[in-house]
């Protein structure tokens, strides 16, 4: 069960055993009336505000906006709520529940994230160039993917072209390599085959000379998705009776000879064959969508495009021309229009604007790429790229799609994170001070956490019979030969058995015993007999050869994790203290009633 469906299930469950209670506050000057235990009328005088208690299933979509809290009249509504409750499922392993009182403590997180996120709007955080930037990406890309997604999730892969694709993919080949140590040797063999073209007689005769390793009759069908990638790409495009090229290998030089092919069947490859084909046809879609799109939202100049030279430039008179790399920084101040996105703000492209996107993409320097002559080349795939989102944009708005509830809250929550990424980094961290002395006392404090545990290394014999485990435990506790008693004692399980626990694989860590066995080696020494009988299982008697004592990790080795973990505990309180203050400077009140009891 994937993490998206344990998260549902587990809301399910959660809405099964009950629903919140919200309680509304109205402003009223009149009496509010309660029914008695005997169902008549009473009259109580209220103050100014009228209660209304309304049970709230969690899932219901009549409720989803429904508010539970409300900060500085910012709402968090009910689908906040059960967001949040899915999300904190889905990070927990299938089978864990969470503890009722915990859905109290995530409408509290809620809240005082709601309060950070409302103080960071105040100090002015959300005006940050940075922060403005990534939403504005992050909205673009959803509207971007709002149009696209529909136009790829429908193709389908052609039947036809997925059996052609299938049967080239599922096929084996029988290969005989043979490895040479000197690359001459692997060049003269390739040359006589050339000559000859008997593989067979030369390999033979090669390995009988010693200038080549491999058996002549060694031959084996290999899988193509079992070979190495580039073995396998040269195999892919061969037939029988073909010998590859030479390639280099660990030790020397390989080639390597198809001497068949035969197909196979498997399900895996088939799907492979699919998923390849689907996406090869995505991509041919997708590549025409972009056209299509910006052919019908965007202008563009293109025989401007065309004069754009950003590698070379002419310099001199008629008669004496020359060519040179081209100055780039006067592309950067070229304000001449290259393309208009209509309905789009704002709508031109300049040259400008593609030389900055071109300097961006240099990963060694725009004057090298100028000296490479790498340039002209990019200049229309990235032209492309920047007309294709606007246009993008353009196509999602004639669809409404920038006022989608979705869209709107996916943004929202993305933003909302942001704020309070930058409040921890820019408000909480700078208090957080960590002195060395709090982070040695830590270490002196939890040096159990940060202490490697007790190994051991073991010899073992296991029985069907208790007796037999009893005596053969008896005999090597009188210092019988571990050797000796295991060849003599009966009643041993089949070394092969599976189903048998092994302890004499290595080093074992006493965290990695069972439970059982973990307590009755507590105070091991080496030589001990110990005589494990877990239900259901076999018995098993067990000689400790080796002891490792726990031993603590230095503490410049902890000290970063440490740190960590002070850090996060100060943080986590300062938080607390900042939201105890902000609710008291904004307005804040919780409708939900009953979390704590469901």
């Amino acid at each position: 069960m994937d993490a998206e469906e344990f998260a549902k299930r587990a809301l399910v469950a959660f809405v099964a055993i009950g629903t919140v209670s919200l309680v509304f506050l109205g402003s009223s000057p009149r009496i509010a009336r309660a029914s008695d235990e005997d169902g008549r009328e009473t009259s109580s005088s209220s103050g100014d505000e009228l209660q209304i208690v309304l049970e709230v299933p969690l899932l219901s979509p009549f409720f989803s906006d429904t508010p539970v809290a409300i900060v500085n009249e910012e709402p968090i509504t009910v689908s906040d709520l059960t967001r949040q409750i899915a999300s904190t499922h889905a990070r927990r392993t299938e089978g864990a529940t969470l503890a009722r009182k915990d859905y109290a403590r995530l409408l509290e997180r809620l809240v005082t994230a709601k309060l950070i996120v409302e103080e960071a709007r105040n100090i002015g955080f959300d005006e940050l160039p940075a922060l403005r930037s990534q939403v504005e990406t992050f909205s673009r890309d959803l509207l971007v993917q709002s149009v696209v997604g529909p136009e790829l999730e429908s193709v389908e892969a052609d039947p036809e072209e997925v059996l052609d694709l299938y049967k080239e993919l599922s096929r084996e080949f029988l290969i005989a390599t043979l490895n040479f140590e000197a690359e001459e040797d692997a060049l003269d063999f390739e040359r006589e085959y050339e000559t000859r073209g008997d593989f067979a007689e030369l390999s033979a005769r090669y390995v009988a000379e010693k200038k080549a390793k491999g058996e002549i009759d060694g031959a084996q069908y290999m899988k193509l998705k079992d070979l190495l990638p580039n073995i396998a790409e040269k195999a892919y495009g061969m037939k029988p009776g073909e010998l590859s090229g030479i390639f280099r290998a660990a030790d020397g030089f390989l080639i390597f000879y198809i001497e068949d092919v035969r197909f196979y069947e498997d399900e895996g490859v088939r799907e492979e064959a699919r998923q390849k084909v689907v996406e090869r046809d995505r991509k041919k879609r997708g590549q025409a969508y972009v056209d299509l799109l910006i052919e019908k939202h965007a202008t563009l100049d293109e025989r401007l495009l065309e004069s754009l030279d950003f590698e070379r430039e002419e310099k001199g008179l008629l008669w004496n021309r020359r060519s040179e790399p081209v100055d780039f920084k006067k592309f950067l101040d070229d304000t001449r229009v290259l393309a208009t996105v209509h309905d789009f703000e704002p709508p031109e492209i300049t040259v400008a604007d593609l030389a900055r996107n071109l300097e961006e993409r240099q990963f060694h320097g725009i004057e090298n790429a100028v000296e490479k002559r790498t340039l002209n080349k990019k200049k229309w795939p990235i032209l492309r790229e920047m007309l294709f989102l606007k246009a993008a944009v353009v196509e999602a708005r004639e669809r409404g799609k920038d006022a989608d509830p979705d869209y709107l809250r996916a943004v929202q929550d993305y933003e909302e994170a942001l704020l309070f990424e930058a409040f921890m980094a820019k408000v909480i961290a700078p208090d957080v001070v960590i002195s060395e002395a709090e982070l040695r006392a830590y270490y002196e404090e939890h040096v159990a956490e940060f202490s490697s545990p007790r190994m051991f290394r073991m010899k073992n014999l296991r029985f069907y019979a208790l007796d037999d485990a009893k005596s053969a435990a008896n005999q090597l506790r009188k210092r019988a030969d571990f050797a000796w008693v295991s060849a003599n004692s009966g009643g041993q399980v089949d070394r092969e058995e599976k189903r048998s626990l092994n302890f004499d694989a290595g080093l074992l860590s006493a965290t990695a015993l069972p439970e059982a066995l973990r307590e009755m080696t507590e105070g091991a020494r080496e030589g001990d007999v110990v005589l494990y009988s877990p239900p259901d299982d076999f018995h098993y008697v067990i000689r400790i050869e080796k002891v490792f004592p726990a031993a603590p990790e230095a503490y410049e080795g902890t000290r970063e994790t440490i740190a960590r973990k002070l850090f996060d505990a100060k943080a986590k309180d300062l938080v607390a203290e900042w939201s105890r203050k902000l609710a008291e400077a904004y307005e804040t009140r919780v409708f939900v009633r009953g979390l704590g009891e469901l």
